[in-house]
């Protein structure tokens, strides 16, 4: 006569094996998951290659968390999004990470992974020569993005591309607004700067989860883009008479004043001690120029003010400083369009806690309207700018969101059931 295998055993034995059925079942639903193209990476491109850093983004249809893992012959590294904080990723559906600290004329290869998981896309970049300074920089290139109620689109990608150079990126910020330095850009194949010319064509792309945009302007007419909405294609080029004459004007008032404009960072004073946690960064410069200003050390935050005609540019934070120590750097041109760059290291103590030293002195600036920065908050009512062109048609093939996963883990739990009980039933 058989044994019979112990009920208590055989029940063990049983769980085992609908615990297996269902860790694997997930891990193919996964699967299914990735190849049907939901966290798949979409439109994978390479841009803002440096001697020492490059930069990767994508879409996925779904909200993903993402990070980027770079292998060369000496080093194994990880990156996030340039989005997250630390080594804390955040969910998106546009991705942007810049891998940073690497050597020039050097070989990585880049593989992406969503949800922790590799995606099985890699890509090959191989980082630019070293070069030296830049003498003779472009203005950096802003605007806003906007979507068909005119509210400002968050997280957007935008790729910037001039006649000959490579290609730039960077992701809009809360308010709808981007910014993207041309200082150094280099050629196509990045062996040199980009030799400045009186105007270049730029070609510009936006990917969002609401849609595309994209538009042809140029140097002349990038300080900043008019806004643009989500579904249209512009054209620019025309507002160049526009801006000639703008520059024109500015150029008679400056020569009027016979004034040597002097470039530099008043407040805060460097090493100053701060109690306020919204202190104001004010200095001077050549007017019309474009300042862009760098915040913080861990994950610093860039905006722009424009110098106001009396040659006074200020910035506010938009949001209040945690206590601790912070870098602020300002970068503009001088007359000459030479490229200016000081540093300062200031200090913000908790609340009620005593400053120590001197705190930042009161600059004596004759008043002026304060410059709005680049990424002040648009208001609700923002409209095209009477001179933009009329969209001339409606992109096609944009992104489309997905729905979620397929979750058939309800009709799994009661197949384990069934297939349990029927189990227990023929061992008893």
């Amino acid at each position: 006569m058989p044994r019979k295998i112990p009920t208590f055993v055989a029940l063990i034995l049983l769980l085992i094996v609908v615990g297996g059925f269902i860790i694997g079942f997930e891990q193919f639903t996964a699967t299914v998951s990735v190849a049907s193209g939901s966290v798949a990476p979409q439109q994978i491109l390479i841009s803002n290659i440096s001697d020492t850093s490059f930069t990767i983004s994508w879409f996925t249809q779904k909200d993903v968390t993402a990070f980027v893992r770079v292998q060369s012959e000496s080093s194994n590294l990880t990156f996030y999004d340039d989005r997250d904080s630390g080594d804390m990723p955040k969910k998106y559906n546009t991705h942007s990470v810049t891998v940073k600290n690497l050597h020039p004329g050097t070989s990585y290869t880049a593989e992406m992974f969503t949800n922790g998981k590799s995606s099985e896309e890699k890509r090959t970049v191989t980082t630019s020569s070293r070069l030296g300074n830049n003498s003779d920089s472009l203005d950096p290139a802003y605007g806003s993005i906007i979507d068909e109620t005119n509210a400002p689109v968050v997280d957007a990608l935008v790729y910037l591309t001039l006649d000959g150079s490579q290609t730039l990126s960077t992701v809009t910020r809360p308010t709808g607004s981007w910014l993207i330095p041309l200082s150094l850009i280099r050629s196509l194949d990045g062996s040199s700067y980009l030799e400045t010319q009186e105007r270049f064509t730029e070609e510009l792309r936006v990917i969002s989860a609401g849609g595309v945009t994209s538009a042809t302007t140029d140097t002349l007419n990038d300080s900043p883009v008019p806004a643009m909405a989500l579904g249209k294609t512009y054209d620019f080029r025309k507002l160049q008479a526009k801006a000639k004459a703008k520059t024109a004007v500015l150029g008679e008032q400056v020569a009027a004043t016979a004034t040597t404009w002097t470039i530099s960072l008043n407040q805060p004073a460097d090493g100053a001690n701060l109690s306020t946690n919204v202190p104001a960064v004010v200095g001077n410069g050549v007017p019309g120029k474009i300042v862009v200003i760098t915040l913080g050390i861990k994950n610093p935050t860039i905006n722009s003010v424009m110098v106001g005609a009396d040659g006074i540019w200020r910035f506010t934070p938009t949001k209040s400083l945690n206590p601790g120590k912070y870098i602020v750097t300002m970068t503009s041109t001088d007359t000459l369009s030479k490229p200016v760059a000081i540093t300062h290291t200031f200090s913000i103590f908790k609340s009620g806690t005593q400053v120590l030293g001197d705190a930042t002195p009161s600059a004596s600036l004759t008043p002026t309207t304060t410059i709005t920065p680049m990424d002040a908050s648009p208001s609700p009512t923002l409209a095209l700018p009477s001179e933009t062109p009329t969209p001339t048609s409606t992109l096609a093939g944009q992104p489309i969101p997905t729905t979620g996963n397929f979750a058939p883990l309800g009709i799994l739990l009661i197949v384990s059931i069934v297939f349990l009980i029927t189990g227990a039933a023929f061992i008893l």
